[in-house]
């Protein structure tokens, strides 16, 4: 008999017997406890162990044991809890498991993995920067792993399969750093995914039913999944990161944009996310739709985000703090001097800017706002009347 290393021993010693049924996927409890003390002792045992671990995945992933791989994930998950101070070196190994689950496409499998993937984020959150920061390739296949997670919520999938997908979504929001997220569009992707189950045979007074309700100690699992969808979107937006506000918000401007999406249900649901911003940072909301309306090319997408914009400002019960009033109505301004000097003067563009102009003056922060907001749209007048004079004596 060959001889094996000790850590080998405490290892295969955690999986079931040959004579124990073949459903029993559970570590044995005293095994499990002998293996995690050992690892915990060194950082060279812990290291011995994961690359024996990975070696023992590739086996049961190419003879379909299941049930091994099973015990291997609540392996990881103990590794997780009472290591944490090295998920550096366990980190690699997490990867490469919880991936080759994804890849035998078994739900029981994938819905512990989920689980797995979710404590693994939540303790990675404070060491991301020290782990991934000299080490792009393993960034790269942690991104790549979230959104395996993500895409097994695609509309394919049975309501189990969604359900994995949009708890990913909120791993997502609530662990991975925005700076990380934005390389890979990763918020991107996980709102597309949330507002494709918004959107779907869904009416603007049944997404209101939605949003309104409580969120006190919810069941997800007794959630339908336009409930759970709405949960987690709302969920990219209550957080202290301007990063995440910001592309949370363009990431929703730009699906509405380019799937043509219905103006009230739009509308309702920024409503929902900004009320969902903490209040010192929802003028965030306003100021990305701003810059989407100034970067926007065609008329269509400049007149739905200037209605957003207005509708949105005139909210009453949207209280904002911060609101950069005079830079908006500048811009605002300039796109209407562009809009007469360079567009044939289109009237119900024109009147849509207005709108947000009107709207502006609804958040009043000092005393002489109105004034000033005043002075500013009398000097873009006089400019723009001085401009097209110097174009008349120039023809």
């Amino acid at each position: 008999m060959l001889y094996k290393p000790k850590h080998q021993k405490l290892i295969l010693r955690c999986y079931p017997s040959k004579k124990l049924p073949g459903n029993e996927t559970k570590p044995n409890n005293a095994e499990l406890s002998y293996l995690i003390y050992y690892a915990k002792t060194r950082r060279t045992k812990l290291e011995k162990v994961c690359v024996f671990l990975d070696k023992k995945t590739k086996s049961d992933v190419a003879h379909g044991r299941i049930g091994h791989l099973t015990v291997t994930m609540y392996i990881l998950q103990e590794l997780i809890n009472e290591c944490t101070d090295n998920l550096g070196i366990l980190t690699p190994t997490i990867i490469t498991t919880l991936s080759s689950v994804l890849n035998l496409k078994d739900l029981s499998s994938s819905q512990l993995a989920s689980n797995v993937f979710e404590s693994y984020c939540q303790a990675l959150q404070p060491q991301q920067t020290q782990i991934f920061s000299s080490d792009n390739a393993l960034l790269k296949d942690f991104l790549k792993l979230s959104k395996e997670f993500i895409d097994l919520g695609g509309e394919n999938g049975s309501e189990d399969w969604q359900r994995i997908g949009i708890q990913s979504t909120q791993v997502a929001s609530s662990y991975v750093e925005a700076t990380y997220t934005s390389q890979a569009s990763l918020i991107q992707h996980c709102v597309t995914l949330l507002l494709s189950k918004l959107e779907k045979n869904a009416s603007s007074p049944e997404l209101v039913r939605t949003v309104t309700s409580s969120e006190q100690k919810i069941d997800t699992a007794s959630l339908t999944i336009k409930d759970y969808a709405m949960l987690a979107l709302k969920q990219f937006f209550d957080t202290n990161n301007k990063k995440q506000v910001d592309l949370s918000t363009k990431s929703v401007v730009g699906y509405a944009l380019e799937k043509k999406s219905d103006l009230v249900w739009v509308n309702v649901l920024l409503e929902v996310c900004t009320k969902k911003t903490h209040i010192e940072l929802r003028y965030r909301v306003i100021s990305v739709l701003i810059l989407e309306l100034t970067k926007a090319k065609d008329i269509q997408s400049k007149s739905f985000l200037s209605m957003l914009i207005s509708n949105l400002l005139s909210c009453e019960d949207v209280n904002m703090v911060g609101l950069p009033v005079k830079e908006i109505l500048g811009d605002v301004l300039q796109l209407e001097k562009h809009l007469i000097l360079n567009e044939s003067g289109n009237q119900e563009l024109a009147d849509e800017y207005n709108d947000i102009v009107r709207s502006l003056s609804k958040h009043i922060y000092y005393n002489n706002q109105i004034n000033d907001m005043v002075q500013e749209i009398f000097g873009y007048y006089y400019q723009l009347i001085a401009t097209e004079k110097l174009q008349l004596s120039s023809t």
